[in-house]
This record gives C-alpha cells, structure tokens and sequence, in this order.
C-alpha cells in the first residue's frame, strides 16, 4: 500500500486571527520526517511561496478568511 501526506504551512492569518510564527518551518520539518520514514508521495505547501493556492487539484478550494 502507497503512503501519500501532505503537509500545509500557513503563518499569516487575517480578520484578527492571531499570526502563527512556526507553521511553515513546522510543515516544512513534518514533510522531512514523513520522506525518512519512507512515504511514497509528499506534497509541501507554504503560502509563502510564490503560486500557493496553485499548488492544489483542481475543485479543491481554498478557503482565506
């Protein structure tokens, strides 16, 4: 059986959600542990790269409040 993960970092929220200052070096070290323990896919993304939303299947929908 294939394992796939995928891991979303996301620091900056707005509508007076306090900033997380660790979300994306968090998702970032998960998806590292995740590839050591051998896991067939990995999907890493972090809304501070550039085309984020992009980066998901086409009818998935992402939600900014």
């Amino acid at each position: 059986m294939k394992r796939f993960a995928i891991f979303i970092g996301i620091d900056d929220y707005s509508h007076g959600i306090t900033p997380l200052h660790c979300a994306c070096n968090d998702a970032s070290d998960l998806a590292l542990k995740f590839a050591a323990a051998g896991f067939d896919k990995i999907e890493l993304v972090k809304e501070n790269e550039a085309g984020w939303q992009a980066s998901f299947p086409e009818g998935c929908e992402v939600i900014r409040r």
